[in-house]
Parts: C-alpha cells; sequence; structure tokens
C-alpha cells in the first residue's frame, strides 16, 4: 500500500470554519497569502516532519504573521527575492490531524528562493517533538489512516 507523503490545508483555521458568505466578503485569498478582515495576515509555508526511511512527511499550512512582514514577503514574492529575507516569526494557523496541540503554536518560516517558507516549530509541543526527531513507518500508516481512512475498508462496502 502507497503511503500518502503530503497534505495541503486549504485554508486557515479561522478562515476555514467561515461559512461561504462570510468567507467571500471578509477574507482575500490566493495561492501564497491571505488576509482576514483586513486585520489578520497569513502565508503559506511547508512543514517538514522526517520519516525513518529518510524521507519527509509535508504539511502545506497556513502561518498567521505581522501585516509587516505579510507585505514585506509579498513584495519579496513578486520581485523573486524571498531567499535574501530574514526568517519571519508567526504562529501556525491549522490545527493539523494527530497533532491537537498544534494551532497557534510559535513558528518561524525560514524563505526559501525555490518554493514556499519553511516552518520551523518554536513552541513546544508533539509536532515539535516529530519535526526534530521524525516519525516511524508505523506513525506515518496510522497519520494516513486518520488523513485518509482505511481503504480496504472502503473497497469492501463499495463492493455489491
Amino acid at each position: 500500500m502507497e503511503l500518502y507523503r503530503d497534505i495541503s490545508m486549504s485554508f486557515p483555521e479561522d478562515i476555514w470554519s467561515l461559512d461561504v458568505d462570510s468567507r467571500y466578503f471578509r477574507t482575500r485569498v490566493f495561492s501564497e497569502a491571505a488576509i482576514l478582515d483586513e486585520r489578520r495576515y497569513f502565508l503559506r509555508a511547508a512543514l517538514f516532519v522526517p520519516i525513518e526511511d529518510g524521507s519527509d512527511f509535508v504539511w502545506g499550512v497556513w502561518c498567521e504573521v505581522s501585516q509587516k512582514d505579510h507585505d514585506r514577503y509579498l513584495k519579496a514574492y513578486v520581485e523573486e527575492k524571498t531567499g535574501e529575507m530574514a526568517p519571519i516569526s508567526g504562529q501556525l494557523a491549522n490545527e493539523l490531524p494527530c497533532y491537537e496541540d498544534s494551532l497557534n503554536l510559535r513558528v518561524k518560516l525560514i524563505p526559501n528562493p525555490f518554493g514556499r517558507p519553511k516552518v520551523q516549530i518554536i513552541g513546544d509541543g508533539t509536532l515539535k517533538d516529530d519535526q526534530l526527531k521524525g516519525i516511524s513507518l508505523k506513525k506515518l500508516e496510522e497519520l494516513n489512516s486518520v488523513l485518509f481512512g482505511d481503504d480496504e475498508e472502503e473497497a469492501e462496502s463499495i463492493e455489491p
């Protein structure tokens, strides 16, 4: 069975929880950034968790940052100069499955000239431990089960 090794969150938690009308009227979202109520600012980033087989599980996450850092990042993004930026402080704006303590964790975003900023967890918790020490293939299987369900059970329920 092939195990998934990445997942992306569609929106920050506080935008995802809005009804469709509120999301339309209260947010501005594009692939790399979002604004809620013209006072909360988010950047999209990649959070890598090493796996014991030498690969990584990659969470596509949103992080809340200051308006100043948000605007500075977008300017560098447009000018293709994100690799020249200093790290950005923020907090994780998603609650990740299997990591109940992940929402609002303090993070550092490390700008990356070749893609989205990389997330370094600063606040304490299980996610920080897994990012530092890595996860086993067994934990990856458990994560896949939580995220995607058990394919065998789904296949059995579909059969006539």
